[in-house]
């Protein structure tokens, strides 16, 4: 009986850890910008990618990118508002020369497949050493 209840709690949390999906951030610059050949060109950016924006006095905004014209990146802001329980959505639009930084949301296999496989490699290992008489 302990024993199922061992191999449950493992599956469990190896589980747990597989529900994980995980994203990073790739800078965006203009092709006309100083730093042009590090990161993704904003000409690129597709509707409906998710880029976080950095203005320059330092606030956050998130958005979901429509396009760019006359200077200014178009997008849809999705805010929760905490007393309705619900989320609101407003188009925006934010002048390029506010905007410090913008980075693109990207979905990575590599974190996505990292995690959970070396949280199960770690449980193994545990019950192992726990259970498995692994050192004696």
């Amino acid at each position: 009986m302990k024993s199922i209840l061992k191999i449950n709690v493992v599956l469990i949390l190896v589980f747990s850890f597989s529900l994980f999906s995980c994203t990073s951030y790739k800078n965006v610059v203009e092709s006309s910008g100083p730093d042009k050949t590090s990161g993704i060109p904003l000409e690129t950016l597709q509707p409906g990618d998710k880029v976080k924006i950095t203005k320059k006095d330092g606030s956050k905004v998130y958005l979901v990118f429509e396009r760019v014209e006359d200077s200014q990146i178009f997008g849809e802001i999705h805010r929760d508002s905490a007393a309705s329980g619900s989320f609101k959505h407003y188009d925006s639009s934010i002048p390029l020369e506010e905007i410090q930084q913008i980075e693109l949301k990207k979905f990575s296999l590599g974190k996505t497949l990292g995690i959970p496989l070396g949280a199960a490699a770690l449980a193994f290992v545990l019950y192992i050493m726990a259970f498995g008489g692994a050192f004696s």
